[in-house]
């Protein structure tokens, strides 16, 4: 879920001692806002939610029964999440691997000493009466498709980062959200962390003076997988579902499981990893929705077949409105020294610079120095609530203004396409927030909206 390293009484053990502290506490957040042009008026306002059409809204006493879709590294931190929360109960569970599901289900069992209900389609679970809400945790590919459709058919949708494969579906889901009236909660769980919360409140507030640019600094993962030849399907996988709206293709194993993140028609590239909650973080810090223009300051070749960048470190100036800029730097795990980022933090982080100081903000929590950047500021951390605050929005119907909405969602996960784009094409993208579209450049328009694959398509919502 997270990459930041540990030291001293380590952040790992903190979190761990601290995740059990939470289970109970949480505040409540989670829904759709209408699809609005930019602004930071817009965006910080709380938007209430349509009653579900003809279902009513669970009372405080009822328990929520969830399904989790999609059970690999992070689905099973859902499962376990949500299982933990109370008001809450894991009813439902699916994956296209018939050997992950069957696993997953049978350790369940074991824990719990419940059984649950099991599927291969999604489609099907979906349309299941006695299912309040899912928690998607799918490839990238699919994230947007099964939201949607979990939407229309009614439920409460907890998306993992990015919501979107591409700009045009974040729109969409966007505007399923308010249609039908259902919490869509999306999955960057530094938002729920009340240090985090406290970082950008006080940020917001004038602690380090007037900010106007953040400096993200994130390590690209690993090497990708060595090649293999294609080969049949494993009987176990439902390959076709796996697939969903991407071309079809043999079936290969550096395509599936974990590796799928790095081919371009399944995952969105190294910034939709960790460097994508940094994204969400840079831009809720600086109050800002989307850019003007993304330019490249530092862009190796690309590999044509996968998303892997050269070894050496990328560099991209992103601009907004009000004279804001956000400076991302993607470091190679061999580059990356001890000057870049904080031992004792853990080296992928947000700085905010300020007239006054300096702030270092992580999913975690925050640290400040001032202007001379050795005196050491306030400080605090605290774990993500995350799922805890997914229950309680599906009870309160509503969205305080810190809370991970799908609006605000579109906003992070439109940025890293834009920056992906200027990343592919090696050259600025100019960008209309009041349109939401792309100026005058033909070779990114497809990019923004790939086709998709029968029957697996991405509705448009009016």
């Amino acid at each position: 879920m997270f990459s930041a390293e540990d030291s001293g009484c380590t952040r790992r053990e903190f979190l761990r001692r601290g995740m059990e502290a939470v289970l109970a506490a949480g505040v409540g957040i989670g829904s759709a806002r209408q699809p609005v042009a930019s602004s930071s008026k817009a965006s910080s306002e709380a938007w209430p939610i349509r009653p579900p059409v003809g279902r009513r809204r669970p009372s405080p006493n009822e328990r929520i029964q969830v399904a989790c879709i999609g059970l690999g590294q992070r689905g099973s931190q859902h499962l376990h999440g949500l299982e933990s929360v109370p008001g809450a109960a894991v009813v439902a569970l699916c994956d296209v691997d018939r050997r992950v599901l069957y696993r997953q289900a049978e350790e369940f069992r074991q824990r719990t000493g419940r059984a649950v209900r099991l599927e291969v389609d999604y489609r099907r679970l979906v349309e299941q009466p006695d299912i309040d809400a899912v928690a998607v945790a799918t490839c990238n590919h699919t994230h947007a498709v099964i939201a949607a459709a979990a939407l229309r058919a009614g439920k409460h949708v907890y998306v993992e980062k990015p919501c979107s494969h591409n700009l045009w579906e974040g729109e969409q889901l966007v505007r399923a959200a308010q249609k039908y009236g259902r919490i869509c909660f999306h999955g960057v769980q530094a938002r729920t962390s009340p240090a985090v919360q406290e970082a950008i409140q006080r940020l917001q507030g004038g602690l380090i003076g007037q900010v106007r640019w953040a400096r993200i600094r994130a390590i690209r993962a690993g090497p990708p997988p060595p090649p293999m030849p294609d080969e049949p399907t494993p009987p176990a996988v439902a390959y076709d579902l796996w697939l969903g709206p991407a071309a079809h293709r043999p079936f290969n194993r550096t395509r599936f499981h974990r590796d799928w993140r790095w081919w371009p028609e399944y995952g969105n590239g190294p910034l939709a990893n960790q460097a994508f909650h940094l994204l969400d973080l840079a831009r809720w810090g600086l109050a800002v929705d989307w850019p003007l223009r993304i330019r490249p300051v530092r862009n190796p070749p690309q590999q044509a077949d996968t998303l892997l960048a050269g070894a050496g470190l990328e560099i991209w100036h992103v601009e907004f409105p009000a004279q804001k800029a956000i400076r991302v730097e993607l470091w190679p795990a061999s580059g990356w020294g001890a000057s870049v980022g904080s031992a004792s933090w853990g080296a992928e982080t947000v700085t905010f610079y300020g007239t006054d100081g300096q702030m270092e903000v992580d999913c975690f929590g925050y640290r400040t120095w001032w202007a001379d950047g050795r005196e050491p500021g306030p400080r605090q951390e605290a774990p993500p609530q995350e799922f805890e605050e997914f229950i309680r929005a599906v009870h309160s119907g509503q969205i305080p203004p810190r809370g991970p909405d799908i609006l605000q969602g579109h906003f992070s996960s439109g940025l890293l396409h834009l920056v992906n784009i200027a990343r592919e094409l090696g050259r600025t993208v100019r960008f209309d927030p009041a349109r939401q579209s792309i100026l005058t450049d033909s070779q990114a328009f497809p990019l923004a909206r790939p086709e998709y694959r029968k029957p697996f398509l991405m509705p448009e919502i009016a």
